[in-house]
């Protein structure tokens, strides 16, 4: 097993973002009730990066009625607890979200890190992961270079290097 981390999201701007997507949607729902997500959902067919105010939730919304329409009854008040412990747990640092760090720390899996520059993908999130993996291996290479001629033989050979 390895992993191959292609910009991975993160950084302090990507933090803020997130957590202005579950702020408007938390807005959204005090405005217009959970029905009013479902409808929005509905009308506009957007997953939560692309509309906030539909929500985490809003493709499957989209997909399943069943579920929309006991998304639609539920109670108001705890769903807006739970989103925000959500959102406060899931996007809580400003590096790259998920494990702790200390769980990182004893992965014994080869991983290449590939970074990205931009508000969603910050260089700072790909160094904290190199830091993190034991294993990795970090491709220090801006994304303008990561090219169709370099990118599909850097991965080739950490995949050959990597795979019994």
């Amino acid at each position: 097993m390895s992993m191959v981390l292609y910009w991975p999201v993160g950084g302090a701007k990507y933090r803020i973002s997130t957590h202005k997507r579950f702020a408007d949607h938390l807005a959204y729902v005090e405005q217009h009730g959970l029905a009013g997500v479902v409808s929005l959902a509905m009308q506009e067919g957007k997953p939560f990066n692309a509309e906030p105010r539909g929500g985490p939730w809003a493709s499957v919304i989209t997909n399943d009625r069943a579920f929309a329409d006991s998304y639609a009854k539920l109670d108001v008040g705890k769903y807006k607890k739970l989103v925000a412990d959500m959102c406060r747990t899931l996007f809580d640092r400003d590096t790259s979200p998920g494990a702790e760090p200390e769980d990182m720390l004893k992965l014994e899996i080869p991983a290449l890190v590939i970074p990205g520059r931009d508000a969603s993908h910050a260089t700072s999130a790909a160094r904290y992961l190199e830091e993190c993996l034991p294993r990795s291996e970090y491709w220090d290479v801006l994304p303008e270079e990561q090219t169709e001629q370099t990118a599909p033989a850097r991965l080739l050979g950490f995949l050959q290097k990597v795979t019994p």
